[in-house]
């Protein structure tokens, strides 16, 4: 909860309370400003943990994972959207960006993205069909465990290791 407010409803600067200290960050669709960081940083100093939300989505990021990277590092989490991992179109920067967060385990959460009932994106049960071949364990951990931490804003419990895929040239060559 944010408080107090001032005249016209807004709250006063740097003033933040109740039980939770955790805050999802929407990342915006185009260009990140140079001082998104800075932001996110700012967040970070009042005391709250930022959940970057779909940053996958992010052309800046999508260019620059360094970037991303760099929040991760200052201790950032992230959401990634459940169309971007269960998409089919293989050349969607989106879903690269997705995948390789999840595979790398710097992505977290996944969510629906779904803002009403009845909406037509990808279902959570989506997602995790879609990784059930490369981070199966992770997968399920990232729509039940580690949001469950977040909503109770416990530290986030350590993330199952899923088992690593050979290549096709290494399971060539083993046989």
């Amino acid at each position: 909860m944010v408080g107090p407010r001032r005249p016209g409803g807004r709250a006063a600067r740097g003033d933040v309370r109740g039980a939770g200290r955790d805050v999802l960050a929407e990342v915006p669709y185009g260009e990140l400003q140079p001082q998104f960081e800075d932001l996110v940083f700012r967040l970070r100093v009042l005391g709250l943990r930022v959940l970057l939300a779909h940053p996958e989505r992010s052309p800046t990021f999508q260019r620059d994972p360094a970037r991303l990277r760099g929040l991760l590092e200052q201790g950032c989490l992230v959401q990634v959207t459940a169309s971007a991992l269960a998409s089919e179109r293989r050349g969607s920067r989106s879903r690269k960006l997705a995948h390789r967060l999840v595979h790398e385990g710097a992505a977290h959460v996944i969510a629906s993205d779904t803002h009403r009932a009845g909406g037509s994106r990808a279902s959570l049960a989506d997602a995790v069909a879609a990784l059930r071949d490369v981070a199966p364990l992770r997968a399920e951990w990232m729509v039940t465990e580690a949001p469950a931490a977040i909503l109770a804003g416990d530290p986030l419990p350590a993330a199952p290791a899923d088992a690593p895929r050979r290549s096709l040239f290494g399971r060539l060559r083993r046989s």
